[in-house]
């Protein structure tokens, strides 16, 4: 029997409780996902004739869901058969429904893996195949809009996102300093809503951050950073209008105009939270920062989230030995550095303070390039 750790909410609890009567066998939750819409609702044969849905034995003791053409004669299409899976999330995996939603629904409730083995009874490779189906399909639900963030408020007025970046490191040979991860950039907005973007990235350059944020950071946001020099030179991106206001680290964590970097900050304390060093690896991270996406706009109802997606996304077969990389809406932008075609010369690396200013009061920060932070980046 599976353990469910004492640090499980009740309500997580009770969902677990139910994992026998929600998923009891194969065919009926493949009628159920008919049902939902999660499958397509008719099929043609390749003679242009509407398919037959049916039941038929696939082994001795199984039984399985099929399109089937029954039009008679036959001579065109010899009676074609197609999977009710062809098309879904579920093309090309071979164990029963119930065993892949049971799979899905103890992940997002966070049962640990040994747990979600025996109560799914499948190997753990099965279990990693269909996690990893479903990280392409959280990665799939997340649109433009829900990671496109800041902007003007319906008063007029910037909406403030904070942005900051964070190493997800790996420690060589578990012990000693994380030499090895991935940085990442992220940022949120001072909403009700704190809507979010984070992205893996291959350096801080000032390049690089500056592409990222103008992907993601709507004109005319107020963008508050620490004294990072990758920063300099936000309010000068070509047709972004953004006001750019800092606070020094090495001084203080939030300025005399509370201005601060905390909530971003804490963003990461939660991603980190979620993944452990093994998996912080530049190709594993893009799949995490997805689900945490897509945990938190689904944060009301998980469940409601996946079935949403699995209506909507479509899928080809993708077989169990697989590893499909997926463009990433929110985690791969080219490099397109002659769109910010911006004069850098003003910026001299040899200079320890230089202001980057829009508005008069925003003199709080000061950009370097040899001091160091006075928090740790590398956790």
């Amino acid at each position: 029997m599976a353990v469910v750790k004492d640090h499980s909410t009740g309500k997580r609890k009770q969902l677990l409780s139910e994992f026998p009567r929600k998923f009891p066998n194969s065919i009926e939750v493949e009628e159920w996902l008919f049902e939902q819409g999660i499958y397509a609702k008719s099929r043609k044969c390749p003679a242009g004739i509407p398919m037959t849905k049916m039941l038929i034995k696939k082994k001795e003791d199984q039984k399985q869901l099929v399109w089937k053409c029954t039009h008679r004669p036959m001579a065109t299409c010899r009676r074609a058969q197609k999977s009710i899976r062809d098309g879904s999330f579920f093309s090309g995996l071979k164990i029963g429904m119930h065993q892949v939603l049971g799979i899905i629904f103890l992940y997002l409730y966070k049962l640990e893996f040994q747990g979600i083995k025996e109560l799914a009874g499948v190997s753990a490779p099965t279990i990693r195949s269909v996690i990893h189906l479903l990280y392409r399909l959280m990665n799939a639900d997340i649109k433009e809009e829900d990671v496109s963030i800041g902007g003007i408020d319906k008063d007029g007025n910037r909406i403030i996102v904070e942005v900051d970046e964070s190493k997800f490191g790996k420690r060589k040979n578990h012990k000693g300093h994380a030499v090895e991860g991935v940085w990442v950039v992220g940022g949120v907005e001072h909403t009700p809503e704190r809507k979010i973007f984070v992205t893996t990235v291959e350096d801080r350059k000032k390049d690089t951050l500056h592409l990222i944020l103008s992907n993601y950071i709507k004109e005319g946001s107020e963008i508050r950073t620490d004294c990072w020099k990758g920063y300099c030179g936000l309010s000068r991106i070509p047709g972004k209008r953004y006001r750019h206001r800092t606070v020094n680290h090495a001084k203080e964590f939030k300025t005399a105009a509370g201005v601060h970097t905390n909530t971003i900050e804490g963003t990461w304390n939660g991603i980190k939270s979620m993944i452990r060093a093994r998996h912080r690896t530049a190709p594993t991270m893009k799949y995490r920062l997805a689900e945490f996406i897509f945990r938190r706009k689904h944060a009301g109802d998980l469940w409601a989230g996946i079935i949403k997606a699995l209506k909507e996304v479509s899928f080809d077969k993708v077989t169990s030995s697989q590893c499909v990389e997926e463009e990433f809406i929110y985690t791969e932008v080219k490099r397109q550095r002659d769109d910010l075609d911006h004069d850098d010369s003003q910026f001299n690396n040899d200079t320890q303070w230089v202001t980057d200013t829009e508005d008069d009061d925003d003199q709080s920060g000061s950009y370097t390039t040899n001091s160091r932070r006075k928090r740790s980046r590398n956790q």
